[in-house]
């Protein structure tokens, strides 16, 4: 059985084609291929590589964590206003695992933690900010 392009007509190589090179191209360029109809879709997540989940939102991607804690609350964040993830777990998007801080506190109280590891790490040779002591 021979195959003719759909289009011009012309004679095709193969089996079961539709369209010719030219014309295949053209079909192929008006296909819609954006969000749920492109065949390498993920329902608009994607992993960040610092391991927090991103949503699609229109054009653009948002942190997952921010957009729970905006709908938990009622209004958008500031971009001042840090979502912090109380158990350390950067996909772990609960709202209960979700505390709505700002930048100080939410550095300072990284700070408090880093400082209790240090001094289970050498309490001996540490002061209370858990810095070494030096020995004389």
């Amino acid at each position: 059985m021979k195959y003719y392009c759909l289009i011009c007509n012309t004679l095709l190589k193969g089996n079961g084609k539709k369209w010719c090179q030219k014309h295949y191209r053209e079909q192929m360029s008006k296909r819609d291929q954006t969000g749920s109809k492109n065949p390498a879709w993920k329902g608009g997540q994607t992993l960040h590589s610092r391991g927090y989940i991103y949503i699609r939102k229109g054009s653009i991607y948002i942190f997952e964590h921010r957009l729970i804690m905006e709908k938990h609350i009622g209004r958008l964040l500031s971009p001042k206003e840090i979502v912090h993830h109380i158990n350390g777990i950067l996909n772990d998007n609960r709202i209960e695992n979700l505390e709505l801080t700002i930048q100080s506190k939410h550095a300072s109280s990284h700070n408090i933690k880093r400082k209790s590891w240090l001094k289970l790490k050498h309490p001996e040779n540490r002061d209370k900010n858990g810095r070494f002591i030096k020995n004389s």
